[in-house]
């Protein structure tokens, strides 16, 4: 089986490859305007993690406003939700954790090596949706409209998706993932084309926030 981001790489090549052998496409494809900030240190991250080397930078915190110094032993780099995440130990309080690209500044990549972390990230977020897994991993089933249910087939939320049943009304999908803001921030996009079935718990906090 084709590592996923395998294929991300061709697909970017083969739109890359087409833009530039035809100069008769390009103005006809329009590019989304929102920009991914922060992939300006992605040479360097990449530098780091292949060669165990720690990293030193300014983390912007946003929901609190403030800046800390960090220094991590980087491990990789994860794309969730249009946003680049580096994945590192924190040497401070040696954890593992997630640190935005958007928010990290003044990178330095030190010459102090460390020895290979063994972490496996696939495992790790395989049932996430975003990066955050703090919460249990919880059977998710959810009733989409028919018409919306054709979207949210053709393009599934999560990898664990599955149609269920459906009907000339309603597509019902059952997902596995980690109920976390994330998700319950997606779901709310749906308004009434939705219905939480399972578990009862999503159902509340839906509608604590609607």
């Amino acid at each position: 089986m084709e590592d996923e981001s395998v294929k991300r790489i061709i697909d970017a090549f083969s739109i890359h490859h087409a833009l530039k052998q035809s100069s008769q496409l390009s103005p006809n494809i329009y590019l989304e305007k929102r920009k991914t900030l922060g992939i300006e240190n992605i040479n360097d991250l990449l530098h780091a993690i292949q060669n165990h080397l720690w990293i030193a930078f300014e983390h912007h915190k946003f929901w609190e406003d403030s800046v800390t110094q960090r220094k991590v032993k980087p491990i990789a780099l994860k794309e969730a939700q249009h946003r680049w995440y580096l994945i590192a130990v924190d040497l401070k309080d040696d954890t593992i954790k997630t640190f935005g690209l958007d928010r990290i500044k003044d990178l330095s990549v030190t010459s102090n090596h460390f020895k290979p972390i063994n972490f496996d990230v696939n495992q790790a977020y395989l049932n996430a949706f975003g990066i955050e897994t703090y919460k249990p991993v919880v059977k998710i089933v959810l009733q989409f409209s028919w018409q919306q249910g054709n979207y949210i087939n053709s393009f599934p939320l999560h990898s664990s998706q599955k149609l269920i049943s459906e009907d000339e009304n309603h597509k019902v999908f059952e997902l596995y993932i980690h109920p976390t803001n994330d998700i319950i921030m997606e779901l709310l996009k749906y308004g009434n084309e939705l219905t939480v079935l399972e578990p009862i718990s999503l159902q509340n906090e839906l509608q604590q926030r609607k």
